[in-house]
């Protein structure tokens, strides 16, 4: 077991208070239990009321795990023994999974599994023997399956399956263009780049899932509809990023047809087919209109609205004045408003489509945020670069700041293998997503935010007191108990590598003591794990067994005769000493100028010298000639 904790250099340790609106983080199941391990699972997808991700085990094995919630319910169904980290793309479709793998014998291709270990398969050789097809893209649109994939042509193609082999057809060859993860859809078609109908250029295409519905919409155009943020569906119509030879990469929409597909406004009109174009990113719809990112002749990229027409479209704000601009590069609808991270400034701003009604939530001072999901009533973001931290925001300055989890103690952070996608995913009444908390574990595992009140027990505190040289007592207060199965105390000598010492059954009760192991010789750090009967688990904080202020207790010469000179007792009231059947044979309280005992009327033989104190007690033998 690998955790590590700030070390606590307290005997008696509080966590947080409850607050209002708080959630507590469980660890799912620590998967990799290596010293300074990780899992690192991603991909989250939630398929016949169960959760699936990828993530690595101790013997660096990917593979896809799935899960009702808990440690007991958290298990691998395979493959393996395939290349190295080659499982990517998980998709569900029909109630089965599909996904990207190589098992060193067919390359890199399309499986399926349908959630157990025997139904994990290949399902079709796109690319025949050793080579890859590297299938991607994966898009359900009019109850089918369309992929994009490379054949032995060495040509990227669009395909389409019905979840079998037999039913994987191949569609039109297809552009992927770098980025791409899922195909646009307008009215059960999905919409891709492909040539321009004559084998050379470029066009924008749509299929219905069959060879003769899939038809050129509009050619000479260079359309961007696979990477997500470049399109999005209002009134009826498809609106996207697109280039063409006079105007550069612009706002396009298109019904389908090609005289409804056309140019909605050129916003760099000077651009012409160089880089300096209106480049309309991360489109989303708001109030029934179109907000997207885009840079014009005047300004810097800003956030633009428009209503489908060139005069209904126009800049909302000009946040930051200048060539470069704001730069929005995400937004999310929340609560009635659209929210949206400006990378330039690193802040956080919302708008009701008004120059007036958009106003800063928050500058966060270091990378912009990324909207990671929007559960429990509040928006989850992630800051950062290849490490996050895990944000929360009610819309408002205060309300957003790091998420505090009602049983931890630390700042939760989360890792994502896959740039912009953050991979937090709702699933049952909880929130899934790759994280790590020195509360819980160290590597970065599954771990869920829970709503405040769903635990079987909250942490009131833990205490640790020396009983002997060789055991300690360990006390822990909670609230009262809901469910739960027991309790494991856990020993560590540095405070990052815990082990189980012991386990105690739950008696419904608050307050709970054992006695543990402990060593003399060594620092000593415990911690209490609870279980649910559920198979969850939270954790308390960590106490450290410390000698007061480094001071131990010795004593000389031993063998001793007469006299027994002890040291190290400034921090202790009393000693006494016990035989060896426990019987108390001398007591004594501890005064100023205090530097020995008088044993010459004790029988030879082996004694405990026993020293008290307010904070902790120590224990130590030695032999009377």
């Amino acid at each position: 077991m690998k955790i590590i904790t700030l070390f606590t250099m307290v005997f008696f340790c509080l966590l947080h208070a409850p607050v209002v609106s708080a959630q507590n983080l469980l660890l799912v199941k620590e998967i990799n239990t290596q010293p300074n391990g990780s899992s690192f699972p991603n991909n989250f997808t939630v398929c016949g009321g169960k959760l699936y991700f990828f993530a690595t085990d101790d013997a660096n094995t990917k593979s896809i795990w799935v899960t009702l919630g808990t440690d007991a319910t958290t298990q691998s169904i395979g493959p393996s023994g395939g290349v190295a980290n080659s499982l990517s793309n998980l998709a569900t479709f029909n109630g089965k999974l599909f996904f990207s793998y190589n098992n060193n014998v067919n390359g890199q291709e399309l499986w399926t599994s349908d959630g157990t270990s025997g139904g994990t398969t290949l399902l079709v050789d796109i690319n025949p023997g050793i080579g890859n097809s590297f299938p991607a893209a994966f898009t359900v649109c009019n109850n089918k399956l369309f992929f994009v994939a490379i054949n032995n042509s060495g040509l990227s193609q669009l395909y389409v399956s019905d979840g079998t082999a037999g039913g994987t057809v191949n569609l039109r060859k297809a552009s992927l263009l770098g980025g791409q993860t899922k195909l646009a859809i307008l009215n059960n078609e999905v919409y891709f780049l492909s040539d321009d109908g004559t084998g050379s250029g470029n066009g924008l295409w749509k299929s219905d899932g069959t060879p003769g519905g899939t038809v050129l919409v509009k050619a000479d155009i260079v359309p961007t509809t696979g990477i997500p943020g470049y399109s999005a569906v209002l009134g009826g119509n498809l609106y996207f990023n697109a280039s063409d030879a006079a105007t550069g990469s612009e706002l396009w929409v298109t019904d389908g047809t090609g005289s409804g597909t056309h140019i909605v406004k050129n916003l760099r009109a000077d651009a012409g087919a160089v880089t300096a174009s209106g480049n309309p990113q991360n489109l989303l719809v708001y109030n029934s209109k179109l907000y997207f990112a885009a840079s014009d002749d005047t300004h810097g990229m800003e956030l633009f609205v428009s209503n489908g027409t060139d005069p209904g479209t126009q800049m909302v704000k000009d946040i930051l004045p200048g060539s470069g601009g704001s730069q929005p590069y995400q937004a999310t609808v929340y609560n009635g408003l659209l929210y949206f991270a400006c990378w330039a400034t690193n802040e956080l701003w919302k708008t009701d489509g008004t120059d007036p009604g958009t106003v800063l939530v928050k500058n966060v001072l270091f990378t912009a945020p990324k909207f990671a999901a929007s559960w429990n009533n509040k928006m989850y973001l992630i800051f950062g670069g290849s490490f996050y931290n895990v944000w929360e925001s009610d819309g408002t300055t205060a309300g957003t700041k790091e998420i505090q989890p009602q049983n931890t103690s630390f700042q939760v952070t989360s890792y994502t293998d896959f740039g912009s996608d953050p991979n937090f995913t709702p699933y049952g009444t909880d929130l899934y997503f790759n994280g790590r908390c020195f509360s819980t574990a160290n590597g970065f595992e599954p771990v869920k935010l829970t709503p405040a009140g769903t635990l079987a027990v909250t942490w009131l505190g833990v205490q640790a007191k020396w009983l002997t040289l060789a055991t300690a007592k360990i006390s822990w207060q909670v609230t009262a108990e809901q469910a739960v199965k027991n309790y494991s105390i856990q020993q560590s000598v540095d405070g990052i590598h815990f082990s189980d010492v012991l386990t105690i059954a739950a008696t419904n009760s608050t307050g709970y003591s054992c006695v543990a192991p402990a060593s003399a010789n060594t620092k000593n750090y415990f911690r209490v794990i609870e279980q649910d009967m559920n198979g969850s688990r939270t954790f308390s904080s960590v106490v450290q067994l410390q000698r007061n202020h480094g001071i131990t207790l010795s004593v000389y010469p031993n063998p001793a005769a007469d006299k027994l000179y002890v040291s190290g007792i400034a921090a202790f009231n009393t000693l006494k000493i016990t035989d060896v059947k426990g019987r108390i044979v001398l007591r004594q309280n501890i005064l100023p100028g205090f530097s020995s005992l008088d044993i010459k009327r004790l029988p030879a033989g082996m004694y405990l010298l026993t020293a008290t104190g307010d904070k902790e007690t120590q224990t130590l033998q030695f032999i009377k000639f």
